[in-house]
């Protein structure tokens, strides 16, 4: 017995009618809300509601789509940090940074973690005074 398959198409064609047709505020059929939910399984919701004309809103209310506080608590559960905790351990020797002192008599200067600009400038500023 061969199976047979749903389109977009059929529900947005059978849609139309039934809207078409309606008279006053009515609801949408059960029977076509069903193939409407076999359509967003096999198609997800987006270009189903989309192509169809139906708002989040109503697909929410028949129940084929979740609630928005329920995705929200589906997005908390899924979300894991990309990162590792590593712990920290405290500085050794190989951790501090490079430091140069300048002194000349009772003066003295300090350098942190000079660039080797900085360097360079100090040996040609030393071999110009010599």
């Amino acid at each position: 017995m061969p199976t047979r398959t749903l389109t977009l198409d059929q529900v947005d064609k059978a849609l139309t009618i039934w809207r078409d047709n309606k008279n006053g505020k009515r609801t949408i059929p059960d029977k076509l809300w069903d193939k409407v939910k076999v359509l967003i399984n096999l198609h997800g919701a987006s270009p189903v509601l989309k192509r169809l004309g139906i708002s989040w809103k109503q697909a929410r209310r028949k129940g084929l789509i979740p609630t928005e506080s329920a995705v929200g608590v589906l997005k908390k559960r899924t979300v894991t940090s990309p990162f590792i905790k590593i712990a920290q351990s405290l500085p050794t020797a190989h951790d501090r940074r490079p430091q140069l002192t300048f002194q000349r008599g009772d003066a003295q200067l300090l350098l942190n973690d000079p660039s080797n600009e900085q360097i360079q400038l100090f040996i040609d500023m030393l071999k110009a005074v010599n």
